[in-house]
């Protein structure tokens, strides 16, 4: 990189890191993936670079060291160990590597380190955690989730600040047992249940055992829900609905396990998304409505890819270790 002025290796790093923060905020659209595509293969200098930021963001635990066999795959040479050529791409990056890492760190993590103050328990991207509460209650946690525990004398609440939970309560008909997920109530009538909070704060409550008392904030009229065994309560957009569900299939990811039942591939790809620290993204005509069933392991997120893959036959480009776009072959 000798050739390159520093202005313009300054120019490119902060370009790297603009396009790593894009990719993690929010999903590209096709025009901008061919952009990104376009700007990675433009010279080496792009390439080398692009590889150093997201090192940096793999080091500091924020993506994971993840690899598949896919059907096409741009490949990012990383910096060798010896050599002149090492010590051409070490210009000017020392420094700059130390300011590049604490930018990633403050814009990317801010988010959970606010999380984190809030939360009393919670997981990664992809984590699973149990966690007894003192009254013994069992709360399994799913991933990326996160929950504040407030017990007083005469009442057990838990917040569900962001993703998916399973309770299995102890009895005590004394102090209530209630759960608050965005503006979705649920108070146990000895039960085991989860509750999930989807991005947009709309909620579900899943029974699995015995019955749960549900209420919304919203709902003026002030009523009261009763969601029984093998059903689900949805609340979206002011709107609520009660509808039957699969017990097996709503507990498999208590077992790392995702069962799909004819299921439109966009409606899988956004599930095993929840697992995976990055974007798995579908693009063409026809490929979200690919119709998939089976059962998957949720901790192999791209090997579940392969699988599809294979049944579907579809193609698997991964632009980065965790960018991956998914596509009709």
């Amino acid at each position: 990189m000798s050739q390159f002025k520093t202005s313009q290796i300054t120019q490119v790093r902060e370009q790297a890191a603009d396009w790593l923060l894009r990719m993690e905020s929010s999903n590209l659209d096709e025009l901008e993936e061919q952009q990104f595509v376009s700007w990675l293969n433009h010279d080496e200098l792009h390439q080398d670079i692009f590889a150093q930021v997201e090192q940096v963001w793999l080091d500091t635990g924020q993506l994971p060291d993840n690899s598949v066999q896919t059907a096409q795959v741009v490949k990012l040479e990383q910096p060798t160990q010896h050599g002149d050529k090492n010590e051409r791409r070490s210009v000017g990056w020392k420094p700059w590597a130390i300011a590049a890492s604490l930018l990633l760190g403050m814009l990317v993590i801010f988010p959970e380190f606010q999380l984190r103050y809030s939360a009393d328990y919670m997981t990664s991207v992809g984590e699973q955690r149990e966690v007894i509460l003192e009254d013994n209650s069992r709360v399994l946690l799913n991933t990326d989730s996160a929950i504040q525990v407030h017990y007083s004398d005469n009442l057990r609440r838990v917040v569900l600040l962001q993703g998916e939970a399973f309770f299995d309560v102890m009895d005590e008909p004394d102090r209530a047992f209630i759960v608050n997920a965005g503006e979705l109530s649920a108070r146990a009538l000895g039960t085991a249940f989860s509750v999930r909070l989807f991005q947009d704060d709309s909620a579900r409550v899943t029974v699995t055992e015995h019955r749960v008392q549900v209420k919304t904030s919203n709902d003026t009229s002030g009523e009261k829900h009763l969601v029984d065994e093998g059903q689900a309560f949805y609340q979206e957009n002011g709107e609520s609905k009660l509808q039957s569900v699969d017990p097996l299939q709503a507990t498999a990811w208590h077992k790392g396990r995702l069962i799909i039942d004819n299921q439109p591939l966009a409606e899988v790809i956004e599930e095993i998304n929840r697992y995976h620290s990055g974007k798995i993204v579908l693009r063409g005509d026809g490929v979200n409505d690919l119709i998939v069933s089976g059962v998957f392991r949720l901790d192999q997120p791209l090997a579940t890819l392969e699988k599809l893959k294979v049944s579907l036959k579809l193609d698997i480009t991964q632009i980065t270790p965790y960018f991956v776009i998914v596509s009709k072959a």
